[in-house]
């Protein structure tokens, strides 16, 4: 038998819905069947009621849900004419929150998830049967509409969240790298932190402007757009496709720290692609500026800045005359959601477009990759019957103890 999950079905008290709840249920799993009995019937899940692996939750997924599952089934909509017609509108938000909430459920909880989708998405088709490459004959304001269009955006919601975050990262049939096709590039994790402070201390009157730079390809202007509408003043790109290693980096920023002649450089602690941690302290090496790393708190007084700083031993706090080099950690801030009207403002500030020639600096790669292979894929756990069996088995088959 296969490993117990915990499995969601919406639309559970369905006919399709109450058939896969009794064969999980049958085949061991934990079911939680939701539903807001629109169209379901509690008699079709009725014999369920008291296994001890099923649960019913009147629930209407427009509404989110927060729940811990491994596995989701997404059924909930009415099918039939003569109840998806009866409110039309709901119909659709039936579809297309329904889909939004449970994708960001999956999301969230890393589950599984399925999508009962209908021919309904082609309309009226010329085509018979219709093939995957057939795009349908449709008519968005008919009656049938609030159900056909529901399903299709939620066939587009899930094909987005999918490319948009589900994609997974794979090595190239080379192995001479990874495979990026697809994937979606986001801020570093560290750097986004570096910028929320910046901002902060502006908001707080310390800091007059806020200039957010990077360096590598054309698309890392997408990034440095995400930082403007954080709040940055203005940006500058040095545009390069080779790849940049860590010194190359510190020596552009270095070029720009003399251009710009800023009181405060922040920077994230380190990479979350290749894990280097050096470009800020090479920095503060080749500027003679005073650093303080691996930041937890940051406060400038006056002409010094104190960074708490965190150690082996717990926290250190330094006093650093400035201008001075600090690079983020974790626990320093929240980085905040850039919202729409700030977003649109960012198209509109400066963004200045550089090279590497125009600092004088040579970023051309002197280590050579020679193969990238994906990890060892990791065995599944087992559940123990006893306290007895888990410290034997922690002490013969592990021995951590």
């Amino acid at each position: 038998m296969s490993p117990r999950k915990k499995v969601l079905i919406t639309g559970g008290a369905g006919f399709l819905g109450s058939h896969l709840c009794d064969r999980l249920v049958e085949d061991g799993h934990e079911v939680l069947c939701v539903d807001n009995f629109f169209t379901g019937s509690r008699d079709n899940i009725l014999e369920l009621i008291d296994q001890p692996h099923f649960e019913l939750l009147r629930h209407d997924v427009t509404f989110p849900l927060y729940v811990e599952v491994d596995e989701i089934y997404n059924l909930a909509c009415p099918a039939s004419p003569i109840h998806y017609q009866m409110d039309p509108v709901q119909t659709t938000k039936t579809s297309v929150h329904g889909a939004i909430n449970m994708l960001g459920l999956a999301k969230r909880t890393k589950a599984k998830i399925l999508q009962a989708s209908t021919s309904e998405v082609y309309g009226d088709p010329e085509v018979h049967p219709q093939g995957e490459d057939y795009l349908g004959n449709v008519n968005t304001i008919g009656p049938r509409g609030c159900y056909d269009e529901g399903k299709r955006c939620a066939e587009t919601l899930f094909f987005d969240y999918h490319r948009q975050y589900n994609v997974k990262i794979r090595v190239k049939a080379d192995y001479s790298d990874v495979d990026l096709t697809n994937v979606k590039m986001a801020m570093n994790p560290f750097c986004e932190i570096a910028v929320e402070e910046a901002v902060r201390l502006k908001e707080k009157g310390v800091a007059t402007e806020v200039v957010a730079v990077t360096v590598g390809p054309k698309a890392a202007q997408e990034q440095l757009r995400t930082a403007l509408a954080l709040g940055a003043d203005r940006a500058i790109h040095i545009e390069t496709d080779e790849r940049a290693e860590s010194l190359a980096v510190a020596k552009l920023l270095a070029k720009v720290v003399d251009e710009e002649q800023p009181g405060l450089v922040i920077l994230g602690k380190q990479a979350i692609d290749t894990d280097n941690n050096q470009t800020g302290q090479m920095l503060a090496a080749l500027t003679n500026l005073p650093q303080g790393t691996f930041a937890s708190e940051v406060a400038v007084d006056g002409d010094k800045v104190n960074v708490t700083r965190e150690i082996d031993g717990g926290l250190q706090t330094v006093a650093l005359t400035l201008p001075a080099i600090v690079t983020t950690d974790l626990r320093l801030n929240e980085p905040r959601y850039a919202k729409l009207p700030d977003i649109m403002k960012a198209k509109k500030k400066p963004l200045d477009v550089k090279t590497p020639a125009d600092y004088g600096v040579e970023v051309a790669s002197k280590v050579t990759l020679l193969k990238v292979e994906s990890p060892a894929e990791r065995k599944g756990g087992i559940k123990v019957a006893s306290v007895d069996e888990l410290i034997d088995k922690l002490k013969n088959e592990a021995k951590v103890i």
